[in-house]
């Protein structure tokens, strides 16, 4: 298995792989290994496979290059469901209620206030053909009465569905990701004020480093949010830590992931519940049960 270090990391090779890709492709491996090379492996996890396995190759591609992954349009025979998140911040659009604020709140697995889904609308006029609904059937309406810019809110009204444009950020920090731009504005949906959890939505100049956001499928989510142990049934569940390893120790656990502070999977392990951070500072672990339950601590 491959992990991060502070220091003495393995020095590696890279051998071209052939590919019909017309952009190169590289195998890695370790300095002095001939049969093997870095690879996915089970669970999504980094080990190493035999040379030449389709699991292999890699594309080392210019960070100011990468473009978001634009949704898919859900029709009345496939719905699609997504986290709205917030590059900085790490919010995601919540539905409140009926005639409520939308607001930012962590990422929390299975509330659907959270799920959205974009559909075409009827009489799309130029790139403003998308509305956004939630699973709770409520649709994202804007209202002119509160705040400088206006505030966005929550409707069972479907006429008050705003036929949305879904546009590329330019923002170099924050990218990449999309911003929304209503029909009959030159600004763009924003977290009010300043990035992060319990955030108003109003807008802002396009580019505003509150503005990108990214559609992350359920399957595909991080939780942000941390919960108190004595709650549900994860009283029982033990973290131990020694130096820069941890232990988990608990009933019923079937999957523990580890990610960064920032969202970024660091392991996955379904098997031996011990990791070594690869440095100080704070990390969230993720840990699923077999009832599918998740609980997170930082």
């Amino acid at each position: 298995m491959y992990k991060a270090v502070d220091s003495n990391g393995a020095t590696c090779t890279l051998t071209y792989f052939e590919n019909e890709n017309e952009n190169p492709l590289w195998e890695m491996s370790r300095l002095g290994e001939t049969s093997t090379a870095l690879g996915q492996i089970n669970d999504n996890r980094i080990g190493e496979n035999a040379i030449k396995n389709e699991n292999n190759p890699l594309a080392f591609v210019l960070t100011a290059d990468i473009q978001p992954i634009l949704p898919t349009i859900s029709t009345p025979e496939k719905e699609v469901w997504y986290y709205l998140q917030f590059n900085n911040g790490k919010g995601v659009i919540t539905d409140m209620g009926n005639n409520e604020n939308l607001k930012t709140q962590h990422l929390k697995e299975g509330d659907e206030s959270q799920h959205w889904k974009i559909i075409e609308t009827d009489n799309p006029t130029g790139n403003f053909k998308y509305n956004i609904i939630n699973k709770n059937g409520r649709v994202i309406a804007y209202s002119t009465d509160q705040l400088t810019y206006g505030i966005y809110l929550a409707t069972n009204d479907p006429v008050q569905a705003l036929p949305f444009a879904l546009v590329e950020t330019t923002n170099r920090t924050y990218k990449p990701g999309w911003e929304l731009s209503r029909e009959g504005s030159t600004r763009h949906l924003t977290q009010n004020v300043s990035a992060g959890i319990d955030r108003l939505i109003s807008e802002a100049a396009r580019n505003n480093s509150r503005n990108p956001i990214l559609f992350i499928e359920l399957d595909q989510a991080v939780p942000t949010s941390i919960f108190n142990p004595a709650e549900e049934n994860h009283s029982d569940t033990r973290f131990k830590v020694e130096e820069k390893t941890l232990k988990v120790e608990g009933k019923n656990i079937s999957q523990i992931s580890i990610y960064t502070i920032t969202g970024q999977l660091l392991n996955i392990n379904t098997q031996s519940f011990s990791f070594t951070f690869p440095g100080a500072g704070y990390y969230l672990v993720s840990v699923k049960y077999d009832n599918n339950s998740v609980y997170n601590r930082k």
